[in-house]
């Protein structure tokens, strides 16, 4: 229901560009504050299985959609999906460097444009942050990098770690 609700939206934000021939001239940004957990099973019921996305650490739902189209005379590449690890606090400083203005100090993230000209690119971050608090008393936070990721669960005075080898632990079910 959302995502038809979306898609339709956005069928007609790009015919409405198309009519008026700006699509070629736009950059366009689509992207989400969620992945979407379906019914990946989850480690030591550090979190509930089952569909949603709120109380969650794994990469299902930490994993945002981001689509991003170019406009024609730009330089960044279509198509690419980039391995490095990018963070929605990146969103802003990439899209402010692609249309040629200075990012002040002060804006939080790392600027990925490199990696659209470049896929190559060497990493952006070598880790990532999360955090979320779903419910009242609980709160998730955590790091992650290329290998492992450490998940912190706070609920009330109880604390709950997992930590998790995700190169060799995709699903993420095998903690350390």
């Amino acid at each position: 229901g959302e995502i038809r609700l979306a898609d339709d939206y956005l069928s007609k934000i790009f015919s409405y560009l198309k009519e008026s021939g700006l699509y070629e001239k736009t950059l366009i940004v689509t992207t989400a504050d969620h992945g979407e957990v379906l019914f990946e099973k989850v480690a030591k019921n550090f979190s509930k299985n089952g569909p949603g996305h709120t109380g969650r650490y794994n990469d299902v739902s930490l994993r945002v959609p981001l689509i991003i189209k170019p406009a024609k005379s730009s330089e960044l590449n279509v198509g690419k999906k980039p391995s490095q690890l990018i963070s929605t606090l990146d969103i802003a400083p990439t899209l402010m460097e692609s249309l040629g203005f200075q990012v002040p100090s002060w804006v939080s993230g790392k600027s990925f444009r490199s990696v659209m000209v470049n896929e190559n690119f060497k990493e952006i971050n070598s880790e990532i942050y999360f955090q979320e608090t779903p419910f009242k008393n609980t709160t998730y936070t955590g790091v992650r990098n290329a290998s492992f990721k450490l998940a912190v669960k706070k609920v009330l005075r109880n604390t709950d770690y997992i930590l998790i080898d995700v190169k060799n632990d995709p699903k993420e079910l095998e903690p350390l």
